[in-house]
């Protein structure tokens, strides 16, 4: 049988039985430990404390320049209402560059 893994994540609550089952497995199967890392499936992981953020930033970022809006504006839309109330589009006001966004 072959299995091909790109990337595996272990994680535990105990530094002791992460470095134990990391250590197992690597007596099993050929690869190497990263011990901290950044990226996972296109994914940017950062850590402050006990916390991570995940962010999918690059990959927006390609779909922008797919579709050739890497330099699009973002403006307001209309949501669903059922999601968020009852949007009154009647109620629009000018912004600074000359369009126009709804009322708060």
């Amino acid at each position: 049988m072959l299995a091909y893994v790109d990337d595996i994540i272990f994680a535990s609550s105990s530094a002791a039985s992460l470095q134990r089952n990391v250590k197992e497995f690597l007596d099993i199967v050929e690869g190497t430990d990263a011990n901290c890392f950044t990226w996972y499936l296109g994914i940017k992981m950062s850590r402050t404390g006990n916390s991570w953020t995940l962010s999918q930033g690059a990959y927006i970022d390609s779909i922008l320049e797919e579709f050739g809006m890497k330099n699009a504006i973002p403006s307001a839309t209309l949501i669903m209402s059922n999601v968020y109330g009852k949007v009154d589009i009647s109620r629009k006001k000018e912004n600074k560059e000359g369009t126009q966004d709804l009322e708060k």
